[in-house]
């Protein structure tokens, strides 16, 4: 198996494994499911693991020579803070589905996804005051700044195109995150 592909498998694993020992209800559970399966195929698209649509983003950028697992789990959850950072458009929403305060649901995300302080650090010091200053395209243009960091030889600023692309992607995987969160199981 490719290098890169078992360390993205890793990473993800044991989220999705955290997701499911740590859940206090099904909507916990698929909170967090969902937003690992979408940071992983996010990650799996740039390293060109897959052929899904996501695949578009950076594409004409020429990889690291050495993408190491650390790299991998910087990008992993630099995507998941930015998926946080974006359902607070849901928050109350999701905090009644969750049955968890703000506070609880933090600390659950965090504890979840194993942030480490520099992982907070990102979130805390660029990624949210990014949003609150320039909104979406702040946060786009901070975490593509990490993904393109750790991953790319080419490291100059986001371009319009792929920053048009990113936000199509991201909306994506906020809403349906959200909806599959909202989507009540039916047994026949």
């Amino acid at each position: 198996m490719n290098p890169r592909k078992r360390a993205l498998r890793k990473n993800v694993h044991k989220f999705y494994g955290t997701s499911i020992k740590k859940a206090a209800n099904d909507s916990q559970r698929k909170l967090w499911v969902a937003a690992a399966l979408a940071a992983e195929e996010l990650v799996a698209a740039l390293l060109a693991l897959d052929d899904k649509s996501k695949a578009e983003l950076f594409k004409q950028r020429i990889f690291r020579k050495k993408i190491d697992n650390k790299q991998i789990r910087t990008v992993l959850l630099a995507y998941l803070s930015t998926i946080l950072v974006s359902v607070t458009n849901y928050k109350q929403d999701i905090l009644a589905k969750t049955e968890m305060d703000e506070e609880g649901f933090l600390k659950s995300w965090c504890a979840v996804f194993e942030y480490t302080q520099e992982d907070m650090q990102l979130f805390d010091e660029i990624l949210t005051p990014a949003f609150r200053r320039n909104g979406y395209n702040g946060l786009l243009q901070e975490t593509s700044k990490v993904i393109i960091e750790h991953f790319y030889q080419d490291t100059n600023e986001i371009t319009p195109e792929e920053a048009k692309q990113y936000e199509h992607i991201l909306t994506k995987d906020v809403i349906g995150i959200f909806n599959y969160l909202n989507k009540s199981v039916e047994l026949l």
